[in-house]
């Protein structure tokens, strides 16, 4: 799944200030199950292509979270890897940041940042982020 065409927005910073770090919103591609939080415990695991990006800090907004509308995400948990499994022996590091996440109904997004450690440019491969949500009480 390719990221072309993908566009980087800069947006403002809370109280007007200097703009943040590029923004995209990218579906996620797949969606796992494994407890529903109706049995008391809720596990799902997701998976996005974030992709390549031109700055150090690419903040990103994972949609189409489905099945736990109405249910507080307790925990969440990142990993990045490369999109297309393959060890291309690129050097990079990463470091990824739960920003929030709005499960309610109509919500299904996880809004999490990517922050490139070991340099301070962007990255070219296309790294692919997997979501691990525990959602494990209702929204009152």
């Amino acid at each position: 799944m390719a990221t072309q065409g993908l566009v980087e927005t800069a947006l403002p910073r809370e109280g007007g200030g200097p703009t943040g770090p590029p923004m995209r919103a990218v579906p996620v591609f797949r969606q796992d199950v494994v407890l529903h939080p109706a049995a008391g415990v809720g596990i799902q695991a997701a998976s996005v292509i974030a992709g390549s990006s031109i700055a150090n800090e690419l903040t990103v907004i994972a949609t189409g979270i489905t099945g736990w509308e109405g249910y507080q995400s307790r925990y969440i948990f990142l990993q990045t890897r490369q999109s297309d499994q393959v060890e291309h022996g690129y050097p990079d590091e990463f470091a990824l940041q739960v920003i929030g996440a709005d499960l309610a109904v109509g919500g299904q997004s996880v809004t999490f940042r990517i922050k490139r450690l070991d340099g301070s440019g962007g990255w070219g491969q296309q790294l692919q982020v997997d979501i691990l949500l525990l959602p494990m009480s209702l929204i009152p």
